[in-house]
């Protein structure tokens, strides 16, 4: 509501003007319309004080509580005038305005009514009806009430631009242009129509004129904040973000305690990647306006992207706290809970919220990733089934990751990725210029490779590709590392940047403008360590800027788009058959598409299970996959196998505060004493490594396998027993044993995983010779053979790049052992091990164009 209804709204119903003559109170209006709200309060209060029958000056000191923000306050204020006055239309009305500023809309709505009952012919009583129903969605009803308030007086210039905000709102930017061209006819002048008439012009996509407009009104008011955050956002509307900040700087010189300019460059700067710039705008918002739940709920989304989750958390709890019925607070504080291992609080986080508003369901999807994280398993397939059902009916998209682990069939899981690649990596309105490969045979220099990632630290990644990096072959390959996160000083990501002969930083720049920085440096194939995972940019391969774009390594699966043209796999983790449910065309390296560093250290034989809190004797069954992995359907294999082997324990990986608790109450519930699991506390790299031998089994899980976390195991001299399924994500471990020679450990179903693991247990000398097996295969297996690994995976660029420099379209092949040559997959080569056929891709399934 803007000041020229609040002041109409607020003269006496009889005369118009000012009912008290007194000087204390003709003091006090003039205050409260010179903007002094302080100097207002006193006075009003002072009158109110000395006459308490003086009904206007409590009204009006309703409407300075209100001006204030104090809408809860106002409300009662003006209830205390209606209480004597039922017919005070003016407190009515302005009751109205605090209610729905305070969230209470439908009573708005009937208070904004009561006033017109009283007042059926104030064009002012059918424009603040209009306004408090737009806030309620209803925006038809909202518009019918501005045009009745024309109907009265067309000349009446808030009802002009209260309709005209209303059409925008409801996309009929025809009208609301008509609109604005009205008021402008009234007052040529006036700043506020023409502001209107820039964002109808924006929206409608007219974006030289909305701009032309803004810069107008600048022109003749250079602090007209809407004016310049309509710029500021057009500009950024069509990439051009450093433009944005550059008015918005030359606005803060002339406005330097503007709150909502403060608010906006800091978080344009987040947006480049200049957070700790934008610390200090966000800093000084709060202090600027230190009641505004916005300005926490920024402040505690910034931390929580730089990883300091404590603050994280208490921003964003200061801000629930002003605004309860924020939404959008929650998502941020539960991701913060759950990074400080706070899963408990998490997950009644996402609970809570989706309680507030059931029509967002990443909230319900988010939460559900939280139990997962927790093993909290009750309800777990119901929880499930109700997610994707909802997500179907609305159109939902729900992240590939989480649909990986529910273990959906192929189709469907890769019909779910298509649909979040649509929203994450949509076709960019100005693409960058298509460039032809520039490593074409003869020519002079080599490949030129990049390497797009976020984990050039202590990551995962790292541990597989480091060794992988050094031993590229330099005469034919050029190394660079494009980074999109941070670097730690870990030894892993040390390691793993010093193999690059260089790195470039793109965290601070758009999608654009990193991928413009890609092209500029003529990459020929951009290599993709991300997909889906937590911190990636896939929007930036969106703007294809390499020729050859590559999924490699760090998401196990395709992404859903042809944004990507290969996809790194081998014959068993994406059979060719599987091609269908690949959007990339698979590549298949000889053995294990996992590379591997021979560089990192083994198990130490000085450990002693008693360092580690497990039994001297008895039976070690392991697990170090992640909580999400756990299933309780493997878990319960997993009990039974304890309760036939009296002896033995299962020792995993510690989680959060919730895992550990809901695991040893499931154990419990199975017949199994909680104190037989064994939790592992996080340790740094060598150390993990230096403790895996003392383990006698590895346990795998499905649908989601052991992947680093079993080439560890096999590393360090522990046999890995797993269960294959149909997706990437359930065959890895398979690869992996086939890869180091121990493919009887590959199972075709849990039932057989069950009785092999059981039959292991008993049989010390079989357990013993497949250990004294992998530890003889360990240097000489395709494993961990990392330079014959190098070169078959190089044969495979070579051969995107052979491809692409002909002009030919991505197709899938086979690169024969030792990079020698490529060819289709042979028939003797495509058995896959025991397990489940990959699904036919005429298997009828949800239409993927209801899945958005």
């Amino acid at each position: 509501m803007n000041r020229a209804e609040r002041r109409r709204a607020g003269r006496d119903p009889a005369t118009g003007r000012p009912s008290n003559s007194t000087s204390v109170r003709a003091r006090a209006v003039s205050a409260l319309r010179s903007g002094d709200t302080a100097t207002a309060e006193t006075l009003f209060a002072r009158c109110v004080a000395e006459d308490p029958t003086d009904l206007s000056s409590l009204h009006d000191l309703a409407v300075v509580a209100a001006r204030c923000g104090r809408q809860a306050e106002a409300v009662g204020q003006f209830e205390r005038v209606l209480a004597r006055r039922p017919d005070h239309a003016d407190a009515w009305l302005n009751m109205a305005l605090s209610l729905a500023d305070g969230g209470r809309r439908d009573e708005a709505v009937v208070a904004a009514r009561r006033a017109i009952a009283l007042r059926p012919r104030d064009p002012n009583a059918h424009t603040v009806l209009g306004h408090v129903l737009s806030l309620t969605a209803d925006l038809a009803g909202a518009a019918a009430a501005c045009g009745r308030a024309l109907a009265i007086d067309p000349g009446y210039e808030p009802a002009h631009l209260r309709r005209a905000r209303i059409l925008r709102q409801m996309g009929n930017t025809a009208e609301s242009l008509a609109s604005c061209d009205a008021l402008i006819r009234l007052k040529p002048g006036e700043a506020s129509g023409l502001v209107e008439r820039a964002l109808t012009l924006a929206q409608a996509g007219r974006r030289s004129e909305a701009e032309a407009g803004f810069r107008a009104v600048l022109a003749r008011d250079s602090a007209q904040a809407v004016a310049l955050v309509g710029l500021s956002r057009s500009l950024l509307d069509r990439d051009d973000p450093d433009a944005a900040i550059g008015e918005l700087d030359r606005a803060l010189g002339r406005e330097p305690d503007s709150a909502k300019l403060t608010t906006l460059r800091g978080l344009l700067l987040q947006r480049r990647g200049r957070r700790q710039e934008a610390l200090g705008d966000l800093r000084t918002t709060i202090e600027l306006c230190p009641d505004d739940a916005r300005g926490y709920l920024n402040m505690g989304v910034l931390l929580l992207e730089l990883e300091r989750y404590a603050e994280s958390v208490r921003f964003l709890r200061h801000a629930a706290a002003l605004d309860p019925a924020l939404v959008d607070i929650y998502g941020p504080l539960a991701e913060a809970h759950r990074n400080l291992g706070q899963n408990a609080a998490a997950i009644a986080v996402f609970d809570h919220a989706y309680a507030l508003a059931p029509e967002r369901l990443e909230l319900l999807w988010m939460g559900c990733w939280a139990r997962m994280h927790a093993c909290l398993w009750r309800d777990y397939e119901t929880l499930v089934a109700d997610l994707l059902a909802r997500a179907i009916a609305a159109g939902h998209t729900i992240s590939p990751f989480l649909i990986m682990a529910l273990g959906l069939p192929d189709l469907e899981t890769h019909l779910w990725t298509r649909s979040w690649a649509e929203v994450r990596m949509p076709a960019p309105a100005v693409p960058l210029p298509p460039r032809a490969v520039g490593a074409a045979p003869g020519r002079r220099g080599p490949i030129r490779l990049g390497y797009l990632s976020a984990d050039f630290r202590g990551h995962a990644t790292a541990a597989l590709v480091a060794e992988v990096f050094r031993l590229q072959n330099r005469g034919r390959f050029e190394l660079c590392g494009y980074n999109i996160g941070r670097i730690d000083d870990s030894p892993l990501g040390r390691d793993m940047v010093s193999g690059l002969d260089r790195m470039v930083e793109l965290a601070a720049l758009d999608d654009r403008e990193a991928a413009e920085r890609i092209a500029a440096d003529g990459v020929d194939i951009l290599v993709d360590l991300k997909g889906f995972t937590t911190d990636s940019r896939p929007g930036i391969l969106a703007y294809r800027p390499a020729p050859i774009q590559v999924n490699y390594l760090g998401y196990p699966g395709s992404m859903g788009t042809t944004s990507i043209d290969y996809i790194v796999a081998d014959r068993i983790v994406a059979p060719m058959e599987m091609q269908p449910f690949f959007d990339e065309a698979i590549v298949h390296l000889p053995h294990s598409y996992q590379p591997n560093d021979r560089r990192r250290p083994t198990a130490d034989p000085r450990a002693t299970r008693e360092a580690h809190g497990l039994p001297a004797e008895g039976f070690v069954f392991c697990c170090f996959n992640a909580n999400y992995k756990l299933t309780p359907n493997v878990f319960s294999i997993w009990m039974r196998l304890l309760h036939a082997v009296p002896s033995a324990v299962l020792w995993l990986l510690q989680g959060n505060d919730l895992a550990d608790l809901n695991l040893r109450e499931a154990a419990e519930e199975r017949g199994i004493a909680g104190t037989r699991l064994v939790f592992a506390p996080r340790a740094i790299y060598d150390d993990h490594l230096a403790r895996l031998g003392l383990a006698n089994l590895f346990l795998d899980t499905l649908p989601v396998n052991a992947h680093t976390t079993a080439s560890e195991a096999l590393w360090c001299g522990v046999p890995v027993l797993t269960c294959t399924g149909t997706h990437f994500t359930s065959r890895v471990a398979a690869s992996l044993l086939t890869a180091v020679g121990l493919p009887e450990l590959i199972t075709a179903s849990l039932a057989d995983y069950e009785r092999e693991a059981l039959a292991l247990a008993g049989d010390p000398a079989r357990l013993r010779a497949l250990r004294e097996r992998l530890g003889a295969n360990r240097l000489v297996a395709p494993l961990f053979d990392t330079p014959r690994y190098v070169r078959n995976y190089e044969a495979a660029l070579e051969r995107m790049v052979e491809r692409g420099a002909a002009g030919l379209a991505p197709e899938p092949f086979a690169v024969a052992d030792g990079g020698a040559g490529w060819g289709p997959e042979p028939a003797d080569r495509a058995r896959r091990p025991p397990g489940p056929a990959p699904e036919s891709a005429d298997r009828p399934q949800h239409d993927p164009k209801r899945v958005r």
